[in-house]
């Protein structure tokens, strides 16, 4: 892939180095476990999805993976940041409100990842 963004100069290039490049680094950064890199590699590109013809669930994962890399490197404020913006657009998503439930829970405030859990629980069907 490396040597494909170095190559000549075409749109795809452009995707690849701009898009490609990012979301490999940053996923493979988060297979191993390098939290602080995931986010330097997809907080940049995490609203782009749309700029390389993804589906809403593949431009969902960029999004869920940065989340998911703040909320493991205890970076709960942001995280919850992140949700916000989620939950405003897709209020009706239980996986948007679990991962708000641990973001709250992170920041020490557990009556309102109590409300997160409860109500993504409901949301998904379930009994909390």
């Amino acid at each position: 892939m490396e040597a494909l963004a170095n190559g000549k100069q075409t749109t795809h290039k452009l995707a690849l180095n701009s898009i490609g490049l990012p979301a490999c680094r940053g996923f493979l950064a988060f297979g191993q476990g390098r939290y602080a890199q995931v986010t330097e590699h997809l907080m940049p590109i995490r609203n782009s999805g749309f700029n390389f013809g993804g589906s809403h669930a593949q431009r969902d994962i960029l999004n869920f993976t940065v989340i998911e890399a703040l909320l493991r490197d205890g970076q709960h404020r942001l995280a919850r940041t992140l949700l916000n913006e989620r939950l405003e657009s897709k209020p009706t998503s239980p996986q948007n409100w679990h991962m708000a439930s641990r973001a709250y829970s992170g920041l020490g405030q557990s009556e309102r990842a109590l409300e997160a859990d409860q109500t993504a629980n409901h949301l998904a069907g379930r009994a909390g």
